[in-house]
């Protein structure tokens, strides 16, 4: 309740979760939905069933139901369009207990168990019910049972306090306004996609010699990374040594960390040689400090080789067959010295592929950054419009 100092503005109130505006109200959701949980169906699943079988897996981690779902034979009490669908059951840590969403269409989905139905029982906006949800999610997290597995029940979802307009109008138009945020992300996030296949194509054809740039013509050759670069291994540090600022640290997962100084003054291009990223290519920046669980493939002093050429040209490569060892798989000098690849010997070319890719890759970084800016813009709109700090109405 608001102390002595408290500020209310005007046309707003303290409550028990928060300020909220004067015309809105505290509702538990028992006072909103009913509950019903699903049932058992694993044995009726057929592969051309009439239902689709919404199970604990068929929610993503975004709070969204997914397109691909089991499916089983004719069934009665079927899911109706704008019932809710929660999942009660989760992996420990993970972050899907109580995530929902809306049933889009009447009689084509049934419930499965551990799944919980939520059934308006008011002329209540059901998109956003659904955003209270889902903003609501530590309620959730902190009453889960269990260890391996963690557990929410119907007295847990009934307990939920949220924040409602009194006008399903008010609802609404809250809703629609997230939801065209959520599409401009969606769009951002396909956009990207899309864009990183069409790099790996282009990849797969430009440094394969399988497609030139116009105006070069010169040979490729096939030659051993030995006999192009330096390969070695740097001194690994232990990360009771890592510190809050400093030069960045690369190791088996890329960075790794920070440390007070530097063992490279050059980017280079390192491959992992420990663990189960064995083989995976990475990129460092200017001065870094490179651990033994990363192989250095050092082409500074090669001045027929264009570097940035050569780091996307590996990246592209299998080292599958240079890994050995099976309890900690590892890549040793030798077979990564013997492993040949096959490259334009004209250094201008190479330069030219470089650049294709680079101008891909900023692009990408670009629409990279635009994607999480518009994702913190939803999340302080959902900040916002859900308390009715910002009406829209």
């Amino acid at each position: 309740m608001p102390t002595a100092t408290t500020t209310i503005p005007k046309g707003y109130k303290q409550t028990e979760i928060g300020m909220i505006p004067v015309d809105w109200d505290v509702k538990k959701m028992s006072e909103v939905i009913t509950f019903a949980n699903g049932k058992p169906h694993e044995n009726h699943v057929i592969p051309n069933g009439v239902y689709k079988l919404i199970t604990l897996d068929s929610i993503g981690i975004d709070g969204k139901l997914k397109t691909e779902h089991r499916r089983i034979g004719a069934f009665d009490g079927s899911l109706k369009k704008g019932d809710i669908v929660m999942v009660l059951s989760d992996i420990a840590h993970a972050k899907l207990l109580g995530l929902c969403d809306l049933i889009p269409e009447n009689n084509k989905y049934v419930l499965n168990q551990r799944m919980g139905r939520l059934r308006l029982i008011h002329a209540d906006d059901p998109s956003y019910i659904r955003l209270q949800i889902n903003s609501k999610q530590d309620h959730f997290r902190s009453r889960g049972q269990g260890t391996s597995q963690r557990h929410i029940y119907q007295r847990d979802v009934d307990e939920l306090e949220i924040p409602l307009p009194p006008k399903k109008s008010e609802q609404t138009a809250i809703a629609t306004t997230l939801s065209d945020t959520d599409a401009l992300i969606e769009k951002l996030e396909k956009l990207i996609e899309k864009k990183k296949n069409i790099k790996q194509g282009a990849m797969q054809e430009l440094l394969t010699s399988k497609r030139r740039l116009p105006g070069f013509s010169g040979k490729w050759e096939k030659s051993q990374l030995g006999n192009l670069a330096q390969i070695y291994q740097s001194q690994t540090i232990s990360q009771n040594k890592f510190s809050n600022d400093g030069y960045l640290v690369y190791g088996a997962n890329g960075v790794v960390g920070k440390y007070k100084d530097y063992n490279h003054n050059k980017w280079q291009t390192i491959v992992t040689c420990r663990g189960s990223t064995c083989g995976t290519v990475n990129k460092t920046v200017g001065k870094c400090w490179i651990t033994g669980n990363a192989m250095v493939i050092n082409v500074d002093q090669n001045n027929s080789i264009d570097k940035l050429f050569f780091y996307y040209l590996l990246s592209r490569q299998d080292f599958t067959n240079c890994i050995t060892g099976t309890g900690q798989p590892q890549i040793v000098r030798n077979p990564l010295s013997a492993f040949e690849v096959v490259y334009p010997t004209d250094k201008t070319e190479q330069s030219a592929i470089a650049v294709v890719f680079t101008d891909m890759d900023t692009e990408i970084e670009l629409l990279g950054h635009e994607f999480e800016k518009y994702k913190q813009v939803k999340t302080g709109m959902m900040q916002q419009l859900l308390t009715g700090k910002i009406r829209i109405i």
